[in-house]
């Protein structure tokens, strides 16, 4: 083969070469951008589920704290309302005594036990009717109390206070639910607005 032959058959052979070696690296060079292309979608997607999942905790987080201060909010309304409907009741309560003015005083009055009564307190308009109902008793006038009677024994051991401040007063833990139900009952029947 002639010099000039062999030197065309090298430059043929390094040219083929050449090309083979150029479509191995463009045909690396697609795997590797296809393969990181992979790689940052992947990333892109592990961030992105990162970040849903941050935020759906943080989303939960608000959510809860929210419901803990309504909760709170709520608490508080009730115990204010509570407190006011405690002091509305004790308000009425001298309607319902004038109302009942007597009979109430009767009916209170029966309930305590037979002793020999010192001392009884009632409201003044029931003056007449303690000491009818308790003649050896000394009666107090005592316009603290609405209705009902407080009495002390002889022996000054025994304290009895059937008044109606004081049956309010031990009643209204188990009045007040009924009074929050009736309440509440009352809201789920408004229209929407």
């Amino acid at each position: 083969m002639s010099h000039q032959a062999l030197i065309e058959e090298l430059r043929r052979q390094g040219e083929a070469e050449k090309r083979a070696i150029w479509q191995a690296a463009e045909t690396e060079a697609a795997a590797y951008r296809e393969a990181a292309g992979r790689r940052w979608a992947s990333e892109e997607a592990a961030m992105a589920e990162e970040q849903r999942l941050a935020a759906e905790v943080r989303a939960r987080e608000i959510s809860l704290a929210a419901e803990r201060d309504g909760l709170q909010r709520q608490g508080q309304a009730e115990i204010e309302l509570a407190e006011r409907l405690y002091h509305l009741a004790r308000r009425v309560m001298p309607v319902l005594q004038d109302e009942l003015r007597g009979e109430m005083f009767i009916r209170l009055a029966r309930e305590l036990p037979d002793r020999p009564w010192e001392r009884v307190h009632v409201n003044p308009s029931d003056l007449a009717w303690a000491r009818e109902f308790f003649p050896q008793a000394e009666v107090v006038a005592d316009g603290d109390i609405t209705g009902g009677v407080e009495a002390l024994d002889r022996e000054g051991g025994l304290r009895v206070i059937n008044t109606l401040e004081k049956r309010l007063e031990r009643g209204w833990p188990m009045i007040l639910p009924a009074i929050f139900a009736e309440l509440r009952g009352l809201a789920d029947d408004r229209p929407a607005s």
